[in-house]
């Protein structure tokens, strides 16, 4: 019963007039897109407004940086000026706090009218606060918390930037006071960052301005502000982007923009707050709105119109038809339809004079065929889209460069490998007809020939190597093959791809090099044997001539002078054997810091060793390097020994793991006397050494397993200045200092999690 009332009130919406048929349709189709796109021109614009706003209040924020950066530089003319006078170091080596003050007074009065620095104080050495000229009484109390005054007094560099102090927050300049070639202390020259400076801001730009504490990452304190706003942050959670909040609840008429600064170390410190009043804005929104609802209603008002007009027009010589179709099926007209003009009612009234006897049985037919028709053209289409997205599927993640170029030089196809390859945009390879020839062909005319001669001509495929270099300027070796495509008996293009073979090229060269290698220390092994032999005997025979003449014989120095010589051959044919000896590496995760630490208490149990002192820096868990541990030992144990006995007594060593984006750097420092340049050029060398740890792993064995495991080792020295022994037999001489570097690849699973963070 349902379903036929349903069908009924279907029934009885279709029969409507066609005039409303038309008309509603039309009506519901002009309101909608009407609608639509009013709607979307008013958001649109908006958009536009809110995107201005926002570059406004980015544009204010730099200007407010750029404020900052330009009193640091302030500043830090005037401290600088202001530490240039002598005087100042003699006061501060006198500890004449009052006659500084009195230097220093006239000078800050000066400068905080003119200037409107607040903050002049001077610092002695160990970073003691000596005097605070804008606040004398205060006491003078260690300010080691002050990073920079410490940083200034050990380095001698000059520093600015934001910080924090006993006055609170401040753009600060500390420079150091120098008396003759020493450093006794430094000056700081500050201005508060406080609500006077925000008021001198607002009064430019017209906008108001806060200031925010970081406490953490989600607690902003208020510090000062121009605005009479709750002194509570809108933002929650503080951000390395500047965050731009439109109208928010608490500030529904005010765009809000919260920057983060950061102090001279690149460290957050605080957060700056700009309010800027929107209302005009608000108000002109609110007036594009309501001009685009009016005319969106007499758009549809006219559609309506110009629809019910156009509907009048259609319906009227269809009734007509209609009523003498009707007069034809009641058998009141025999005779034909009056004819129309030809337009489509024209075509229905002949249509119903000729073909209505014929047309309920060719409609079947016709239905049946256009279906079928509809279904292969259909499938065809799907087919040959399928096909042509797997040919270029196929051709764009082929990792060789694939082009299609014309005669005059035009590309007319080039897949994104060679931009991915080469760095060079697609549009710059097909809108230069030049392209090809300079920067792939290169600029040889002997080439641009052959490839016209061969493919153009002839119509011969041509196989070239060509050393390309991308937007960079780096070199690359590429395999060309170049094919012409004929049509009718005449070249039109020639399509090609290119096979980087860089890498195949450099595994080449590797493998010759590897190769020489070899045979070099096959030679080499062959030639020390040779050598060690003949060494061997006259060793012997040395020994027992030596043990054989008695001690009063005039010939028995001479002998031991042989017995020594063909000693110090034979360590160095054995030095010679154990470097080029090949060698097996068996790797395996090693947490270097351990590793090491282990292996330098395992060597200062020796007793030679107890007047010298090894200190080790550096990360102590996570840093992970792929080594052979036995073979990393020796090497790592020889270099340390080496190092040792050329340090004097009572000194320490420094050894420092720093971690790259690689590698693993271990810098080990430390005094060393009884060496030169010529010696630290040569440190890696083959030679006898007197130190029994080192004699027994050689250095270069030692740099061959640094080498083989991916790793690099040099040695460097340095002057440092005079220093006195602390022994009072020593004279005051000069210390050297000897740095070695050992540089050892990551383990890949480190790598892979470095990249992952």
């Amino acid at each position: 019963m349902r379903w036929a009332k349903l069908s009924n009130l279907l029934f009885s919406i279709q029969s409507i007039s066609l005039k409303w048929k038309i008309l509603i349709p039309f009506l519901l189709f002009a309101f909608i897109g009407t609608t639509v796109l009013v709607g979307l021109s008013f958001y649109e614009k908006r958009a536009i407004i809110e995107q201005r706003e926002k570059e406004q209040a980015l544009t204010l924020f730099r200007i407010f940086l750029s404020t900052i950066n330009e009193t640091e530089r302030i500043a830090f003319s005037l401290a600088n000026l202001i530490a240039l006078d002598k005087e100042i170091g003699e006061y501060i080596v006198k500890h004449d706090k009052e006659s500084l003050y009195e230097l220093l007074l006239p000078r800050y009065q000066v400068l905080r009218s003119e200037h409107g620095i607040y903050q002049l104080h001077v610092h002695s050495q160990g970073a003691w606060s000596f005097l605070r000229v804008h606040s004398p009484l205060m006491p003078g109390e260690r300010i080691s918390y002050r990073t920079s005054v410490m940083e200034v007094q050990r380095t001698g560099i000059s520093k600015s930037g934001l910080e924090w102090g006993l006055t609170g927050l401040s753009i600060r300049s500390v420079v150091p006071v120098w008396y003759g070639e020493d450093i006794i202390g430094s000056l700081e020259v500050g201005f508060p960052l406080d609500k006077r400076f925000l008021l001198k801001l607002k009064e430019t730009w017209g906008v108001d301005f806060g200031l925010y504490q970081i406490k953490t990452q989600n607690e902003l304190v208020f510090m000062a502000s121009t605005s009479n706003k709750e002194e509570t942050s809108i933002l929650k959670h503080t951000h390395d982007t500047p965050e731009i909040i439109i109208s928010p609840p608490e500030l529904p008429h005010s765009l809000v923009l919260y920057g983060g600064l950061k102090d001279s170390e690149g460290n957050p410190i605080a957060v700056v707050e700009i309010i800027i009043d929107r209302t005009q804005i608000i108000k002109e929104i609110q007036r594009t709105r309501n001009k685009v609802i009016a005319v969106a209603i007499i758009g549809i008002l006219v559609s309506s119109l110009l629809t019910h007009l156009v509907a009048i027009m259609i319906v009227k010589p269809i009734k007509e038809v209609v009523s003498e179709a009707d007069q034809i099926a009641e058998g009141k007209k025999e005779s034909l339809l009056k004819q129309r003009p030809m337009d489509e009612m024209g075509v229905l009234t002949n249509a119903l004079n000729r073909l209505l006897s014929i047309l309920l049985l060719r409609k079947n037919e016709l239905e049946r065929y256009a279906k079928l028709l509809e279904r292969k053209v259909f499938d065809r289409t799907e087919d040959l889209i399928r096909s042509e997205e797997k040919y270029r599927t196929l051709v764009e993640n082929l990792p060789l460069i694939v082009y299609r170029l014309l005669k005059d030089g035009t590309v007319e196809f080039v897949n994104s490998y060679f931009s991915e390859k080469l760095g060079y945009s697609i549009e710059e390879v097909v809108k230069d007809k030049q392209f090809w020839w300079r920067n792939i062909c290169g600029s040889d005319p002997k080439e641009h020939a052959e490839i016209l001669s061969c493919c153009w001509e002839n119509a011969l495929q041509m196989r070239k190597e060509r050393k390309i270099r991308n937007k960079n300027g780096d070199e690359l070796i590429f395999m060309d093959h170049i094919i012409p495509i004929k049509s009718n008996g005449e070249v039109h293009w020639i399509d090609g791809f290119m096979v980087d073979i860089t890498e195949l090229k450099a595994l080449e060269a590797k493998l010759l090099e590897a190769e020489e290698l070899r045979t070099l220390r096959e030679i080499s092994q062959r030639f020390a044997h040779e050598i060690r032999n003949p060494i061997t005997a006259a060793g012997g025979f040395a020994r027992r001539l030596y043990q054989g003449l008695p001690e009063d014989s005039p010939y028995k120095r001479a002998a031991e002078i042989i017995l020594k010589e063909i000693e110090r051959l034979e360590s160095v044919v054995n030095i010679l054997l154990m470097t080029i000896e090949p060698m097996e590496i068996e790797k395996e995760p090693i947490e270097i810091y351990q590793y090491t630490k282990e292996l330098i208490e395992k060597l200062m149990e020796d007793e030679s060793y107890k007047d010298k002192y090894v200190e080790l820096h550096g990360d102590k868990e996570g840093l992970y390097v792929e080594a052979d541990k036995v073979l990393l030992k020796q090497a790592l144990e020889a270099i340390l020994c080496h190092s040792l006995h050329h340090m004097p007594s009572k000194e320490k060593m420094d050894i420092h793991l720093k971690k790259t984006d690689h590698t693993i750097m271990i810098h080990i420092t430390h005094p060393c006397t009884g060496i030169s340049k010529q010696d630290v050029s040569e440190f890696f060398l083959p030679r006898v050494s007197p130190y029994k740890c080192a004699a027994a792993y050689p250095l270069p064995k030692a740099r061959i397993v640094i080498n083989k495991h991916g790793g690099k080792v040099w040695a460097r020295l340095f002057e440092s200045p005079t220093e006195i022994s602390r022994t009072e037999i020593d004279q005051q001489k000069a210390i050297k200092r000897l740095e070695l570097v050992l540089e050892l690849p990551l383990t890949s699973q480190y790598k892979d999690m470095q990249t992952r963070v």
